[in-house]
């Protein structure tokens, strides 16, 4: 286990990363480990690898200054996430791979809604094997995010997306990869928004290599594959390579797939 006042005396400490990492046997952690580490601004890789199984809401009520949330929590046997777990985290920049390979099920609807300052989601929840929905507000404050690579891929409990979901993140440009080999995900067609003339103006480039690509489709019924191709992208540069590729797209999984033009296939 880990002591309560581990870290104390250590007020000046910037850097956990990789703290606690590969650390099995740690099972929980102390609400106020980091109660006077203010100063701190690297979590990333802190419990990656461990024991744990879930995580108090307080963690880091007083790390305000905390940026880096890099594979934090990546760690298997976590089955939950406390909703306010980053609400003081305003200047937190990143959680790539925050909770990749986790066993929970379900995300807060308001995990992110504080960090308005954050860019990148990439890898995010990949390969959290128990995972079976997402809250359709999840990302709706992330208006600074620019990469969801990888976001939701190698799920494949995953059953649905909400509409919307990236409606909001209007200078998002990578989205490669993101519902890559999730079988189960059923597609719904306003995934980024309906706005086919303004969603995409704000960049210069953009990525959808391979995002929905997957080799089986285990869904109960077809979805609706998002209409990326009729987005207005203006001067942009586009990436559609393989986008919806794989034999787990096709009429029997994508009620519109026969729209869907062989450059994005």
């Amino acid at each position: 286990s880990i002591p309560d006042n581990l870290f104390a005396a250590n007020t000046a400490v910037t850097d956990f990363s990789a703290c606690f990492a590969g650390c099995s046997a740690v099972k929980s952690i102390p609400e106020n480990l980091f109660a006077n580490q203010t100063a701190a601004i690297d979590f990333s890789a802190c419990f990656s690898g461990s024991g744990i199984t879930a995580i108090p809401e307080n963690l880091f009520a007083h790390n305000r200054s905390a940026t880096l949330f890099t594979g934090c929590f990546s760690c298997g046997f976590l089955t939950s996430i406390p909703e306010n777990l980053f609400v003081n985290q305003t200047a937190a920049t990143t959680f790539a791979g925050c909770f990749s390979s986790c066993g929970i099920t379900t995300i807060p609807e308001n995990l992110f809604a504080a960090n308005t300052a954050v860019t990148d989601f990439s890898s995010c929840f990949m390969g959290c094997a128990s995972l079976t929905t997402v809250p359709a507000n999840l990302f709706a404050h992330a208006t600074a995010a620019t990469t969801f690579h990888h976001c939701f891929s190698s799920c494949p409990s995953l059953a649905s997306v909400p509409s919307n979901l990236f409606a909001y993140n209007l200078v998002a440009t990578d989205f490669g990869n993101c519902f890559e080999r999730s079988p189960k995900v059923q597609l719904c067609g306003d995934l980024f928004g309906t706005d086919y003339t303004n969603r995409f103006s704000r960049v210069s480039s953009v990525s959808f290599k391979s995002c929905f690509y997957r080799t089986s489709y285990t869904g109960s019924a077809p979805g609706t594959a998002p209409a990326l191709w009729r987005f207005n992208y203006g001067n942009a540069t586009v990436s559609s390579t393989l986008c919806f590729f794989g034999k787990g797209n096709s009429a029997a999984s994508l009620s519109n797939y026969a729209e869907i033009p062989a450059a994005w296939k």
